[in-house]
């Protein structure tokens, strides 16, 4: 049984942007190098207000609720350093 034409030229279509994309993915990654980049850290350091921090706390379970209060100027100079 054949396929009708217009499945048979839909796959043809996408065979060839397949392959379009296949050689895009190759030349980027063989001239990434080439690639211009200026990074920026564009943000604000606000400090987490009380409700936000008892609204994520209380996604915990008590036990790691306790452990990240307890830790959390540690990790929130690791979120930090993490983002720069």
């Amino acid at each position: 049984m054949s396929r009708p034409i217009s499945t048979a030229l839909v796959a043809s279509r996408r065979a060839a942007q397949d392959e379009g994309v296949r050689r895009a993915v190759l030349f980027q990654r063989d001239h990434f190098h080439e690639t211009p980049a200026l990074i920026i850290a564009c943000y604000r350091r606000r400090p987490l207000g009380p409700a936000t921090g008892r609204r994520l706390l209380s996604s915990f379970p008590p036990g790691d609720a306790v452990r990240v209060a307890a830790r959390a100027s540690r990790i929130s100079l690791l979120a930090e350093a993490a983002s720069v």
